[in-house]
């Protein structure tokens, strides 16, 4: 059985996946609008499936559309994996969090106490005080994370040979640049070395992620610094269109 990834909820390749028997674990890699969906929550087929939620930024999804939803429809089957690590700033701190069924989460506990033992008195403190403390700081965060993505989001998009999904929470782009790979530059990671080369603009390549031929880039930067890492991703491309 494989476990699945999918950028978003698709009723159709949940079912096609569980029809062919190649599907028993699928993580919502973008949950957006889960508990919403009608098909969810009438569907019976995916009580066979093990969805796994993650909850990792919820509180940076843009639009008030963080989702907590959906249990109801595959019951003990529905886990839900939570960090302070985006919403609160708490990259380095190391905590977070499983909310599922007795015996799973148990299970989560024997292999952690196995191999990390436990986060640090003071971060388990910290992110206590993160999750039951004024969540303005988060609303201020996730607003000045949009008025960033509204800006980079169609820079990037708007380069020729370049699509790119606007995303719905984070703090990341993931545009696709398969066109421009060719030639010296047969893969993305050669394409983010070259970037890096000429115009000492940093990027991660989607290899990294499974997925050939995209680049992850970063908004959690200052507007300035958007502003020129955006032109320079400009010219950048733009001599590769003209070579």
């Amino acid at each position: 059985m494989a476990t699945v990834s999918i950028d978003r909820f698709d009723l159709k390749i949940l079912t096609h996946l569980q029809r062919e028997g190649r599907c028993s674990n699928v993580e919502l890699a973008d949950a957006v609008g889960l508990s919403q969906s009608p098909c969810l929550a009438r569907t019976k087929r995916l009580q066979q499936l093990d969805v796994i939620r993650r909850h990792i930024g919820d509180a940076l999804a843009r639009g008030g559309r963080a989702v907590v939803g959906g249990a109801d429809a595959v019951g003990d089957r529905f886990v839900v994996l939570g960090t302070a690590s985006k919403s609160y700033c708490m990259t380095g701190w190391r905590i977070g969090w499983v909310l599922g069924p007795k015996p799973l989460v148990d299970a989560c506990a024997a292999l952690v106490s196995h191999s990390t033992q436990c986060p640090a008195a003071f971060a388990q403190v910290g992110a206590v005080e993160a999750l039951t403390g004024p969540q303005g700081l988060v609303a201020d965060l996730a607003a000045e994370y949009r008025r960033r993505r509204d800006f980079i989001h169609p820079a990037i998009a708007a380069i020729p040979g370049i699509t790119c999904v606007q995303p719905g929470g984070g703090f990341y782009l993931f545009p696709n640049v398969s066109r421009y790979l060719r030639g010296p530059l047969s893969t993305s990671l050669d394409l983010a070395g070259r970037l890096l080369d000429e115009e000492k603009v940093a990027v991660v390549a989607g290899e990294g992620f499974g997925a050939p031929g995209y680049l992850r880039i970063s908004f959690a930067r200052s507007m300035d610094d958007l502003r020129e890492g955006a032109k320079r991703i400009a010219a950048f491309f733009s001599r590769l269109e003209a070579d």
